[in-house]
Formats: structure tokens, sequence, C-alpha cells
């Protein structure tokens, strides 16, 4: 793992949205090779990457408690961490589509295609 605060790269802003840098490769969620297999995946926007990323960390977090009572009984999980994260997916969604990502257009005018289709008809 190699998170650097500056956040230079695209790995390094996903991970850094994603509460993924601690900088301990014993405890982050995601290698650096998997950011950059996500990143490779969706190369027209880092922000898709950052989607899928944060939604394979909110499968761990709901997947792992974070605290275990040492009888064994109390099993605590966080819902606060799967929160934040479904709102780092909400806001890059919402970024994406205020620039129109993905968006089909539709035309509701007539207008030419720029074939005839005799004469002097066009269709």
């Amino acid at each position: 793992m190699s998170y650097l605060a500056s956040e230079p790269t695209n790995r390094d802003r996903i991970r850094g949205l994603v509460f993924d840098d601690s900088n301990d490769p014993a405890s982050e969620y995601l290698a650096d090779e998997r950011y950059d297999m996500l990143l490779a995946r969706y190369p027209d926007d880092w922000r898709l990457a950052a989607i899928a990323a944060a939604k394979r960390i909110i499968g761990f977090i709901a997947d792992r408690p974070v605290a275990i009572g040492s009888d064994g009984d109390s099993i605590r999980w966080s819902d606060k961490r799967v929160t934040k994260l479904e709102g780092v997916i909400t806001d890059l969604i919402a970024e994406l589509d205020s620039e129109g990502y993905g968006q089909v257009l539709t035309i509701t005018e007539r207008f030419l295609t720029g074939a005839t289709v005799g004469g002097d008809q066009w269709s």
C-alpha cells in the first residue's frame, strides 16, 4: 500500500475518499493492484472506479464485526463506516449526473438525418 496524502494519483484520490489510507498493509481494505484494476476497468472516469471500490469495501465492512467480546457473545458492527461510504457513492454519482455522464440524449423534434427518401424529401 502506498497512499500519499497529497493525492497525486487517482489511486490516492480513491484511497482518500474511501478511508483506505492507513498505509498499513495489514489493515487496508484493498491492495494497490485492486485499485489499479478498477482504474483500468473504468478508464473514462476515475470516479466510476471509486464507486466500485466503495461498494467492495462496504461488502468487507458488512461481513466483519468491529469488536468481539472476550466471551464471544458480544459482537459490535459499525453502520457509521458504511453510511460514510454510501455518502461517498451518492456524492460521486451526483457529480457524474451533473456532468451528463452516461445519459441518453432524446430528440423530441423532427430532424433530418441527411438521407433522401425520394425526390426532394428527406428523412
